[in-house]
């Protein structure tokens, strides 16, 4: 099946972002954003126990490295959930030939994504 994609917000220099819109987690189909190297990936979790999502990077020789990021979303605690983010990939070493960046979940639960793509100037 294809892979959900998390919808890229704008945030726009001295403009409130609000309400931010947040895609709940499939561990089935996993997931995609696209990426312009200003975006951030936050994550959200509201379940008891901390969540593990796979970051998919691209083989780049410059940077030495081929692997993967794995982010620990920690447990939401006294009902403020648990937050983690991603942000601002350098493209050769995280986007897909299309120009999106592969997330992948084990366990969905409470898990929430917001794509978030910052003006920087």
């Amino acid at each position: 099946m294809p892979r959900t994609v998390i919808t890229t917000q704008q945030a726009k220099k001295n403009v409130a972002t609000n309400p931010m819109t947040w895609t709940a987690a499939d561990a089935t189909n996993n997931h995609f954003y696209a990426d312009s190297g200003d975006t951030v990936l936050l994550m959200r979790n509201t379940d008891s126990t901390s969540k593990t999502v796979t970051i998919s990077s691209v083989p780049e020789p410059s940077f030495a490295r081929t692997g993967d990021v794995v982010v620990v979303v920690p447990a939401a605690s006294g009902g403020v959930p648990g937050m983690a983010v991603f942000g601002l990939p350098d493209p050769q070493a995280w986007d897909q030939a299309d120009g999106t960046i592969n997330v992948n979940v084990s366990n969905a639960t409470g898990l929430s994504f917001c794509a978030l793509q910052v003006q920087r100037r």
